[in-house]
């Protein structure tokens, strides 16, 4: 028997409780990145969120890099999205010992 994926609802209530276990959220997180997480973990779309998350981490990477104005805070509002993300990539990964694990990484 499979274990069943959580409903959409369910994984948006898991990640703000770890973001609150966490303390690390400072500030609100996105509802929309929650929602949107949400689906493609409930359509199982993998290739989605890693296209996701490699496009956070540029912004992320370029945000970094940005002189002369202060961008802390979207920093910190982009980094909150990857943490949402990061939690629904590990929602997809598959049990143990059913694949390589060089074939999945």
């Amino acid at each position: 028997m499979k274990p069943q994926q959580p409903s959409a609802a369910a994984f948006r209530i898991e990640i703000r409780l770890q973001m609150e276990c966490r303390k690390e959220a400072r500030y609100p997180m996105s509802e929309a990145m929650e929602l949107i997480v949400a689906g493609y973990v409930k359509t199982k779309n993998r290739r989605a969120l890693s296209d996701l998350l490699s496009h956070h981490r540029r912004v992320l990477a370029e945000l970094d890099a940005v002189t002369g104005i202060n961008a802390a805070k979207t920093a910190e509002a982009v980094r909150d999205e990857l943490s949402i993300i990061e939690a629904g990539i590990e929602q997809l990964k598959p049990p143990p010992g059913t694949l390589p694990e060089n074939e999945y990484s």
